[in-house]
């Protein structure tokens, strides 16, 4: 684990970030030109969404907790990793890096990084505006009563929401493909389709 707090699932690179080497591409946009500058097609690349947080403890109140030091934080589903869910209900301050589009939320003493509805609304515009095929999240056992879906997919207006399953049959992945038939110039005016998992519309649930 690191022993520095940083930014779980980052946009862009943060322009205060200390991290050198490969460390420095360690963000979505870095990872996404990459593929692109080899000859990736945009269309067959989707953005990651999380619904969970890493996170640290005993970190010191500097920038808010952010780049210092700190050990690995407890989690539910293991040592520094906490469901969205769970953070989202602890209510503590919440703070934005402008450069790289990531939040965190910090009591003092602990920090946890994961994305949220805002981080979320920025990594679908990004796919759009870039024309990837678009955005997965990962897992449904994270998310708040199907927020995460919801912003989502009225973000991307997705076409298909397609589950990904466990062994048991139960959804844990979702991905969300943009409709490659509309230009665009015309997303800003698409409409969010139904939420369909097994053909149930979740978009209320």
């Amino acid at each position: 684990w690191e022993s520095r707090t940083g930014f779980h699932s980052a946009l862009f690179n943060s322009t205060a970030d200390p991290a050198t080497g490969d460390a420095r591409y360690y963000n979505s946009n870095d990872a996404v030109q990459a593929f692109l500058s080899r000859g990736v097609p945009a269309s067959k690349l989707v953005l990651g969404i999380a619904s969970y947080g890493r996170g640290w403890t005993n970190v010191g109140s500097s920038n808010n907790g952010l780049f210092q030091g700190g050990t690995t934080a407890p989690g539910s589903v293991e040592p520094g990793i906490e469901r969205y869910a769970t953070l989202k209900a602890l209510g503590w301050p919440v703070y934005s890096d402008a450069s790289s589009k990531a939040r965190w939320i910090y009591d003092g003493r602990t920090f946890w990084s994961f994305d949220d509805p805002v981080t979320i609304a920025d990594k679908t515009a990004y796919a759009k505006v870039q024309g990837l095929g678009g955005a997965f999240l990962w897992d449904f056992g994270g998310d708040d009563a199907q927020e995460i879906v919801a912003v989502a997919g009225h973000q991307i207006a997705f076409q298909h929401l397609v589950p990904f399953r466990d062994r048991f049959r139960k959804p844990v992945e979702v991905l969300f493909l943009l409709p490659r038939q509309l230009d665009r110039d015309e997303d800003a005016d698409m409409q969010p389709q139904r939420f369909l998992v097994d053909g149930r519309d979740i978009a209320g649930d």
